[in-house]
């Protein structure tokens, strides 16, 4: 008998402290996996115009580490269609304005691009938007 085992990262914690940096991508990190098994590519750019208002633009490549398995197959069929690594590009803008001390709004639009693991395993080519808007406060 052949035995196969699963080795996953197990996402204990599961938050946040910036943008970017454990959810990855707005998209792909929020709704679509939960980073077991994907590589990431991540680009940001941070500008700070004024004391109270920070800008983020992020960039991100979603792959697969490796191609689902046999085990895989039996929990989803829909994985066994899937013969690419590719998963997603996606772009997200985020805006951040501290209104008070005690006060930050934030506004999210994203975009992810499905690349061909997501079309194979979903079925469809068409473009995931996100828009939300995020208020924080410190007491």
């Amino acid at each position: 008998a052949r035995s196969s085992s699963e080795r996953r990262f197990d996402p204990l914690f599961y938050g946040s402290s910036d943008w970017g940096t454990w959810y990855v991508g707005e998209i792909l990190g929020n709704f679509v996996v939960t980073n077991s098994n994907f590589e990431f590519h991540t680009l940001r750019l941070r500008f700070e115009p004024r004391d109270d208002l920070v800008v983020n633009l992020l960039g991100h490549y979603a792959e697969l580490d490796r191609l689902p398995s046999e085990i895989a197959s039996r929990v989803d069929m829909r994985a066994a269609n899937v013969g690419s690594r590719p998963v997603a590009e996606e772009v997200d803008l985020v805006v951040e304005w501290a209104a008070t001390d005690w006060l930050l709004l934030s506004g999210v639009v994203g975009a992810a691009f499905p690349e061909r693991a997501a079309q194979e395993f979903t079925g469809g080519s068409e473009t995931w938007v996100h828009f939300m808007l995020f208020s924080q406060i410190a007491f």
